[in-house]
């Protein structure tokens, strides 16, 4: 299996996945080396080794591997992105997309508090945003996540025609 080698080449990182074998076949393990700088060689992922950026980074590459090699109905992925510098949490947004945009991919979850902004979305996906707490607020209408999507993207709008305006003039 690769680990999304594309992916880890293209954030300057390199990955294997080897099975270790043993006489006791309750004892066989996978082991999934990783490269995050240069000067290094291949290291096998462990939770004293590699921060967890490097270790969200490589379950979540580890895990798509698997959704383009086995069959399942869904799958679900809680904060993978937690921990992740800029560059790796975008390059694990894009190959998400890649991977479960296809016609023929299964459903994929990605619950998180945080996304970078000017993602790219395909038209197959869907974004539900959940505002979950004790707090309502007293004003009607305050909080409406519709309206506040709406807005932001009125006002994306209307920076665009501005720029073109400014540019056309």
């Amino acid at each position: 299996m690769n680990l999304r080698l594309s992916t880890f080449a293209g954030i300057g990182c390199a990955g294997e996945i080897r099975i270790s074998p043993h006489d006791d076949y309750d004892k066989w393990a996978i082991d999934i080396l990783v490269k995050f700088r240069d000067n290094e060689k291949l290291q096998l992922l462990t939770g004293q080794r590699q921060s967890g950026g490097e270790r969200s980074l490589t379950t979540i590459l580890y895990l798509m591997s698997l959704t383009e090699e086995a069959r399942t109905p869904f799958s679900l992925v809680d904060e993978i992105n937690q921990g992740m510098d800029q560059r790796a949490e975008r390059a694990v947004h894009n190959s998400l997309v890649e991977v479960t945009c296809k016609p023929d991919s299964a459903q994929y979850f990605l619950i998180t508090p945080k996304l970078l902004p000017d993602l790219d979305y395909h038209e197959r996906m869907k974004v539900l945003c959940v505002n979950n707490g004790e707090w309502l607020p007293e004003t009607p209408g305050l909080g409406n996540m519709n309206r506040m999507i709406e807005n932001f993207i009125q006002l994306n709008r209307d920076r665009v025609s501005r720029d073109r305006s400014s540019r056309a003039g």
